[in-house]
């Protein structure tokens, strides 16, 4: 059986057992950190081999420069589209209306959101930047290395990647040897943690539908929709038309190599937890080269978050909807421009978009309490905008390999995601 298939049916018992036992399934949520601490163990050692092996291996750096301007130009454009789409969504449905007042007080009784004071300075746009782009810079690239920030781990990796590529070729050569050698053998590692992937699933699906439950879900039945909504017609208009139009690629040929890292992404709400299966599935199921893959995918898990943009967009708008405030041209503009530096600086971890709201509900002078009608269905959502950030990691690669010419047309549909 497929991996994607095994992955499927544990997250299927997982939701079963959830419901019928409730709770008391949170003892099974072991199962789900212990496969979620072993994907994470290869991500760093995998990203930092796989991209100084791509890069010292050029001839020129001429292309990796023009690799990485389509890859971040693609990353901006879709994330800008992608709040349009949310605020225009939010705009017309307007779920907040459609709560009434004892359900707003049943939500927000007994639950606490992290406290951000809205009384604090706030720093200016330009700070907000410079602190972004400075935190790229690594102080010590071991710490980096240690504490998981791909983001570092990805700049690192290119700088001593381009050095070697400026070496001498007797010199040059046995680095990139080892570097094959080292992500050669984390993707056979990957290949033996993924035989645990419907074990961690089921146990994780299992403990978050046991906390929850579904009757949440019926009260915020509109606002869950229309974030559902805007995602799928984010994937359907700005996804489908890249892939199809601009990259030339099948959708259908994509939607059946990323069956396997999607269904990690979707289970543990995290893109960097889904890298070193993406990377793998890819090369394989794409035919992208090992040089873009390389490089795309880790610069997207870190900053291309479109699904979790949209979601704080959506959720900024039903909060401000409920308490029946009217947020203006400049306040949906403010939201835009927050938005896309939170889903830039966002860790790729679970429930840290729902962190970053807070911030955002301070910056518009929305009430605080009002993250906490929402934080029922944080993580089924959180599910959701993560599978839509993976996708549109999996686009941008498709498009950078198809224009640099770096994609094979032939590889097959449907593969094991290692060898």
């Amino acid at each position: 059986m497929k991996i994607h298939n095994r992955v499927a049916i544990g997250l299927l018992a997982g939701v079963l057992v959830g419901v019928v036992a409730g709770p008391s399934a949170s003892v099974l949520e072991p199962l789900g950190t212990l496969f979620i601490k072993l994907i994470r163990m290869v991500i760093v050692p995998l990203i930092a081999s796989s991209l100084i092996m791509a890069i010292a291996g050029l001839p020129g750096r001429g292309s990796l420069g023009r690799m990485g301007v389509r890859a971040v130009g693609f990353i901006m454009i879709s994330l800008f589209v992608a709040l349009c789409i949310a605020i225009a969504v939010g705009q017309v449905i307007q779920p907040g209306k459609m709560l009434s007042s004892e359900a707003r007080s049943a939500l927000i009784d007994g639950k606490e959101i992290p406290v951000v004071d809205p009384n604090a300075p706030k720093p200016s746009v330009v700070d907000t930047i410079v602190e972004t782009i400075l935190s790229i810079v690594p102080n010590n690239p071991i710490r980096a290395a240690a504490e998981g920030n791909v983001l570092q781990i990805l700049l690192v990796s290119i700088l001593v990647g381009l050095a070697a590529s400026a070496l001498p070729e007797d010199r040059r050569k046995p680095l990139v040897e080892l570097a094959r050698s080292v992500a050669e053998t984390l993707f056979k590692v990957t290949g033996w943690i993924l035989e645990l992937a419907p074990f961690g699933i089921f146990g994780l699906m299992a403990a978050v539908v046991g906390r929850s439950g579904l009757s949440v879900l019926l009260s915020l039945s509109a606002y869950v929709g229309v974030v559902l909504l805007a995602l799928v017609l984010h994937i359907v208009l700005v996804y489908g038309v890249m892939l199809r139009v601009v990259a030339r690629q099948s959708p259908k040929r994509l939607v059946a190599a990323a069956k396997p890292p999607l269904l990690i992404a979707f289970a543990t709400c995290s893109t960097a937890a889904a890298l070193p299966v993406s990377l793998s599935t890819m090369q394989k199921g794409m035919g992208i080269s090992a040089r873009v893959a390389s490089f795309v995918l880790p610069l997207g898990a870190s900053i291309g978050r479109d699904g979790s943009a949209m979601y704080q967009a959506i959720s900024v708008m039903f909060i401000a909807q409920v308490y029946g405030v009217t947020l203006g041209a400049q306040d949906l503009g403010t939201l835009i421009f927050i938005a896309m530096l939170s889903a830039l600086a966002v860790a790729p971890v679970p429930a840290a978009s729902f962190v970053n709201l807070t911030i955002i509900l301070a910056a518009l002078g929305l009430p605080l309490e009002g993250a906490a009608l929402i934080l029922g269905v944080e993580r089924p959502l959180d599910m959701a905008r993560t599978s839509t950030n993976l996708i549109g990691h999996l686009v941008n690669a498709s498009y950078v390999a198809a224009a640099e010419g770096e994609i094979d047309v032939t590889a097959k549909d449907d593969v094991e995601v290692v060898a």
